[in-house]
């Protein structure tokens, strides 16, 4: 039996594209782009021609009934791709209208191998291939043309995109039958908010990662973000034989309360109401990290980054030298239009910048409103911690629980807690002898025994104090306590 010759990638450029192709298009392969008009077809078509010929290679983009060049490439001039002196020399823009309107699919194909037969191509792109589908007499003709591209393509050493409106497309089980992949744009609202989307509905010979992937359009191009979840490594934890090493708060009753600190490689979620003092806690988290010599980072999507710092120093917590000398990082991430992709790349990004062993995210409503489907928010959130702790950081993230008084029951707001957190705190507001209180109380502590007492929280000069357990009154953590009758 001959040697079966293994195939070439072809790698696309676009950012996380050839992730979820797993390499990129196979050479000589003959690929279908497809999705509504606005999806980005056109642009994810030329921003890979222009990195083709950016690498020697030279790409042919064959249009049918589309838009004309000039107008094309007057949208394509301010993407930060877009090098107008590679044309005509390595990328060749023709428009094939014509041959198609006189001499129907078998001209098309024979100016097809003419253009390429002159001189090798790498990648050729026909755009508005709805017009070809329209213009076929059967399902036959259409089958009939598309082997001839694939003929063409495996003659010549050539990868070829098809790019079609899927919307329009009349017959589209003739032609996915018979290509070697199709990739699907989607371009949709959800909840007043536009989401664009990719989908690799079907590869031959690749390992594809499947499902629906992150697609955003900018000056800068297309950017595809594979599904977090779908490519984070997950590193089985090592047996430990000893006890956990301690991240303190270097707040010494709470220190007292979790045997000497948060075990550390662990997640923690610090739960509670709006003003309870969450995000001054996680402040003071990352100062003891600091005054121990390590490098932390804050990632958080609400207050502005120098207003936490200032906010921090109000309470006696001076930020400003460590932020200044790199050793806090810091950084802020809008959740307004944004994708949990997006978030999720922006996190890890900081975290491979600077390897900080302490990371406070505040708060965990960012990532959840940009989730979609919401309950997707349970995977990604522990794929994501799971990777920060097994890398060895120690991660804090706050939650805001949708009560401010006189709720009985508290409810994590997201289902599934345990999956994402090792460890749970919760601060609250109690009223108790005609005055509304802070009190603070540990649920959860990893493989580790802690104080359960219900104590009383004051934020002033330092930040968070943890006080005496509140022993007048019983079920505190409800809101509205019972009194009980001290003893003399």
């Amino acid at each position: 039996m001959a040697d079966v010759k293994e195939l070439q990638r072809l790698s696309t450029g676009v950012p996380g594209l050839d992730i979820v192709l797993a390499g990129g298009f196979f050479e000589t392969g003959v690929y279908i782009i497809e999705g509504p008009a606005g999806a980005g077809k056109t642009m994810l078509a030329n921003q890979i021609c222009f990195y083709q010929a950016a690498q020697g290679r030279r790409a042919v983009y064959y249009t049918l009934l589309t838009e004309s060049h000039d107008r094309m490439l007057g949208f394509l001039r301010n993407l930060q791709f877009f090098n107008p002196s590679i044309i005509p020399r390595l990328l060749t823009y023709v428009s094939g209208f014509k041959v198609l309107e006189t001499e129907g699919l078998p001209g098309i194909a024979r100016s097809v191998r003419d253009i390429i037969s002159a001189q090798p191509v790498a990648l050729l792109v026909i755009d508005g291939v709805v017009s070809a589908e329209e213009i076929a007499p059967s399902d036959m003709a259409l089958k009939k043309f598309l082997h001839e591209l694939q003929s063409i393509s495996a003659m010549f050493r050539c990868t070829v995109l098809l790019l079609t409106n899927v919307d329009a497309s009349i017959r589209r089980q003739a032609e996915h039958t018979m290509v070697d992949g199709i990739i699907e744009l989607g371009d949709s609202v959800v909840r007043l908010k536009p989401q664009r989307s990719l989908n690799v509905r079907k590869f031959r010979g690749a390992g594809q990662v499947r499902g629906e992937h992150t697609l955003s359009l900018s000056d800068q191009g297309v950017m595809v973000r594979p599904r977090i979840e779908t490519f984070l490594p997950s590193s089985p934890r090592q047996e430990r034989t000893g006890k956990y090493a301690r991240r303190p708060f270097n707040i010494p009753a709470l220190d007292a309360m979790i045997g000497g600190g948060i075990p550390s490689d662990s997640n923690t979620m610090v739960m509670g109401p709006s003003g309870t003092g969450k995000t001054v806690l996680g402040l003071q988290f990352l100062a003891a990290g600091i005054a121990a010599g390590e490098t932390v980072l804050l990632f958080t999507f609400y207050e502005q980054i120098l207003e936490l710092i200032a906010k921090a120093a109000r309470l006696g917590i001076d930020l400003a030298p460590a932020y200044a000398s790199g050793k806090l990082q810091a950084v802020w991430q809008s959740s307004v239009e944004a994708s949990v992709d997006e978030i999720g790349s922006s996190l890890l990004a900081a975290f491979s910048k600077g390897n900080p062993t302490r990371i406070f995210i505040d708060s965990m409503q960012g990532f959840q409103v940009t989730a979609d489907p919401e309950e997707r928010i349970q995977d990604v959130f522990a794929a994501i911690s799971e990777y920060l702790t097994a890398a060895g950081a120690t991660v804090m993230f706050s939650t805001e629980t949708e009560d401010l008084l006189g709720q009985q029951s508290i409810r994590v707001p997201f289902p599934n807690a345990s999956r994402m957190c090792q460890n749970i705190v919760l601060l609250r507001h109690s009223e108790l002898r005609g005055r509304v209180r802070k009190v603070f109380s540990v649920f959860k502590m990893r493989d580790s025994d802690f104080d359960p007492t219900v104590r009383e929280v004051t934020i002033g000069e330092g930040g968070v104090q943890i006080g005496a357990p509140v022993l007048e009154g019983d079920q505190v953590l409800s809101g509205q306590p019972l009194r009980v009758q001290m003893m003399d």
